[in-house]
């Protein structure tokens, strides 16, 4: 038998819990619960708060207060009283109010008796808490699998509230739940659960099955967890460790839209180093096709080498956030040509006007008569040190007349002042020699690459895969910048440029693998 006592000046509140409920507490037998209250001093109020699993309870705790003789009731709580109260009960001369009623088997009460501050005459909230008495209850089980992380947390909110935390291989149990329907939520900071909840109903026989998936909580994600991953290797430099350094990796993603696991926009592509963290990433061509390039920032990559995983089959994923297919987050330096020059990437000229900007291009356009000459040009606002790779979407159309020597498109780096003058190195392609075409074919696309060597000392220009030019230079002691020009003497030239990003460099360069085989979350 429970017996809780509580007096407080003239008044006193008995209550009496657990008639044969052997000892009182959680998981008793099925039992009986008895309310004794005892008014001393009129006028005294009271507020009845109960939580149980059925109004039958509610009705009959009620019934307590059923005015006798000089007694009031209300089934309504009054002012003072709290949230889920259910009665509040005002007594006119000392009463003695016992009331009786069966505890079922799984089901829970929890009673309060008190009487607020805001009573007259009262200064302190007066209380009685009986606790939590619920009769045997029932087992809710399941599991958590998918992404390593530590244990999520699970929350059984229904008649009671109870939480546990997944043990280490996700599996997880509640004990004695009492009878009652109940939304059972897993949690876990950084990560998503599908499904994000589950209604689970307890009537005599334990609930098992009750399994979620996680995932990390991506950008994007639309609360949707990915189903699929794969692990790329990627294998280190000799020369040096490298930090924040794109690589590019070649994806299959027509195979993987055609079977339904990626989304034909690749708004559910995602990339992730092998500590979980997400990372930077940026298509640059052939979303769709078998040969899809994507560039992906690592964190870090030892001269051991090291691993990224590529993550998909998210249908409630978009491309949103602040490293999906983002270009300024994946490069050092990155200007799609989306819009006009912005004076904090490209600086003032030191010869020729700046190229116009059309459609994501950089249109290089200039025209001279014979014997004279003239150009557009471009130089980078921010400068760099080390080694570094700046790559470029190009097309060249150049007519020169035979009276004059040559339409080029010319790479040059060197200080920000003198990179045009006395540039510390330039390479240039074209026509030159009076029409003899070098490098650059008329009206053909290509991927241009100028590469700054600072261990060769070299600066190197490619279209596509053809090295176009090498020039040296001294050692790197101060920053650089990059300057472009395309100019042309007696003719006209024309240089579009897309997509021209500055990133790391370093020889041989860290180098991405093939995917590794499909793994499957569920």
């Amino acid at each position: 038998m429970a017996d809780l006592r509580f007096s407080h000046r003239a008044a006193a509140l008995v209550l009496v819990l657990g008639a044969a409920c052997g000892g009182g507490g959680k998981g008793d037998t099925v039992g009986t619960a008895s309310c004794t209250m005892i008014e001393g001093q009129p006028p005294e109020t009271s507020c009845t708060e109960i939580v149980d699993a059925g109004a039958d309870l509610r009705s009959q705790f009620t019934a307590l207060c059923t005015p006798a003789g000089t007694g009031a009731a209300t089934a309504t709580p009054g002012s003072g009283c709290p949230a889920g109260s259910v009665a509040r009960c005002t007594y006119r001369g000392p009463r003695v109010m016992t009331g009786l009623f069966a505890l079922p088997a799984g089901v829970s009460m929890h009673i309060r008796v008190y009487t607020p501050a805001s009573i007259p005459g009262y200064q302190d909230a007066c209380a009685i808490d009986g606790g939590t008495w619920v009769g045997p209850g029932a087992t809710v089980s399941g599991s958590v699998a998918g992404a390593t992380a530590p244990g999520a947390q699970l929350d059984l909110a229904g008649p009671i509230h109870l939480t546990v935390t997944a043990a280490a291989n996700g599996s997880y149990s509640f004990a004695n739940v009492p009878y009652g329907t109940y939304t059972l939520t897993p949690s876990l900071a950084g990560y998503n659960f599908q499904p994000a909840s589950r209604s689970v109903t307890v009537a005599g026989a334990s609930s098992a099955g009750n399994d979620f998936v996680w995932g990390r909580a991506w950008s994007g994600s639309g609360g949707g967890v990915w189903r699929y991953h794969r692990v790329i290797p990627v294998a280190g430099s000799s020369a040096a460790a490298v930090s924040d350094y794109p690589v590019a990796v070649d994806l299959d993603s027509a195979s993987l839209v055609a079977a339904g696991k990626l989304q034909a926009g690749g708004g559910d592509l995602r990339f992730s180093g092998s500590d979980g963290q997400e990372l930077a990433w940026w298509i640059e061509s052939g979303l769709g096709t078998a040969a899809t390039r994507i560039w992906v920032r690592l964190g870090a990559i030892p001269t051991s080498g090291s691993s990224v995983l590529v993550h998909y089959g998210n249908p409630s994923a978009t491309l949103v956030g602040p490293l999906a297919h983002s270009a300024t987050a994946t490069f050092a330096f990155f200007d799609g040509f989306d819009a006009a020059l912005a004076s904090s990437s490209w600086s003032g000229n030191q010869r020729w006007t700046q190229p116009s900007v059309q459609g994501g291009v950089a249109r290089f356009s200039a025209t001279a008569p014979a014997g004279s000459a003239s150009g557009r040009e471009l130089q980078t606002s921010p400068s760099f040190t080390g080694g570094v790779a700046a790559e470029f979407g190009m097309t060249m159309d150049a007519a020169p007349t035979p009276s004059w020597k040559s339409a080029a498109f010319i790479a040059r780096i060197g200080a920000p002042s003198t990179a045009y003058g006395t540039p510390l190195a330039k390479v240039a392609t074209g026509w030159w020699s009076n029409g003899v075409q070098e490098c650059a074919a008329v009206n053909a696309s290509y991927l241009g690459r100028m590469i700054v060597d600072a261990s060769a000392r070299t600066l190197q220009l490619y279209l596509g895969q053809t090295l176009c030019g090498t020039a040296s230079f001294p050692a790197l002691t101060a920053p650089f910048v990059f300057n472009l020009t395309a100019e042309v003497g007696g003719g006209s030239i024309t240089v579009d440029l897309a997509d021209f990003r500055v990133r790391p460099y370093v020889n041989p360069e860290p180098a991405a693998g093939a995917a590794g085989v499909e793994q499957a979350v569920y």
